[in-house]
């Protein structure tokens, strides 16, 4: 790996990305400490100040912590999903210089139960897009999701929903295309431990634990347009949160 010199991306953007590689390769794994600002400055030619903001990038991303006077380490890493920030599984592989890729396991209408429709705002009258994905980073599953889509949300577009576009960009990024801009949602995360057919899917053991989430979009006006349970493995997964002040 090498640094670019004449590119677009920043230098310490490059250094950062090298290091990343590398720790997602497994040339370092987690408690193993990194090269030393002065190791990187000689390895790569460059400045102090670049390194740095490499360095700094890095823990700012999680995949590495600092010890006042020992050194930079190798963190614990998982897909981080930021639940401050209303963001698409495929938005977050791609920060973690990963590759996502889907299968879809079904995709139909079907009527929606009292609990969906009152999730969606519809009456249970009007049918909903199901949406089965399986969800992977680097070729690895790493979530499983049902997705129910609002028909009347994402009207005049509802057939434009299919396997095909949903295999080739995500269901964000084609909702986007649609003209449809998701303004927020609401998220619930809580514990749950692995049926035998999705720790089939998932490449796990029966019974592993798995972070499940509850997760309802809204485009302006607050109106709903999807409602998704997802499966994620907890061993490839974590969820941050970002905290405001204490209330006085």
């Amino acid at each position: 790996m090498f640094i670019e010199r004449n590119g677009d991306i920043p230098l310490f953007k490059q250094l950062k990305n090298i290091l990343t590689r590398q720790i997602q390769d497994g040339e370092y794994t987690p408690g193993d400490l990194l090269p030393s600002e002065t190791e990187l400055i000689d390895q790569y030619s460059l400045s102090r100040t670049t390194v740095r903001r490499a360095i700094q990038s890095l823990v700012q991303e999680s995949f590495a912590y600092t010890v006042h006077g020992k050194g930079t380490f190798v963190a614990e890493t998982g897909l981080t999903q930021y639940l401050n920030n209303l963001t698409s599984f495929s938005q977050g592989v791609q920060e973690r210089n990963m590759v996502p890729s889907r299968r879809i396991l079904s995709l139909d209408r079907v009527q929606p139960d009292k609990h969906l429709a009152t999730q969606l705002r519809i009456p249970p009258s009007e049918t909903v897009i199901y949406l089965v994905r399986l969800l992977f980073a680097d070729g690895e599953p790493v979530s499983l999701g049902k997705t129910y889509i609002s028909l009347s949300s994402i009207a005049p577009y509802q057939d434009s929903i299919t396997r095909v576009r949903l295999e080739e960009c995500g269901l964000y990024t084609l909702l986007e295309e649609m003209g449809i801009q998701l303004s927020g949602g609401e998220q619930v995360v809580s514990a749950a431990a692995a049926t035998s057919e999705q720790a089939n899917l998932l490449d796990v053991e029966p019974d592993s634990p798995l972070l499940f989430s509850e997760r309802i979009s809204f485009k302006q006006g607050r109106i709903p347009v999807e409602f998704t349970e997802m499966w994620s493995r907890a061993d490839k997964t974590r969820w941050r949160i970002a905290l405001g002040p204490y209330p006085s």
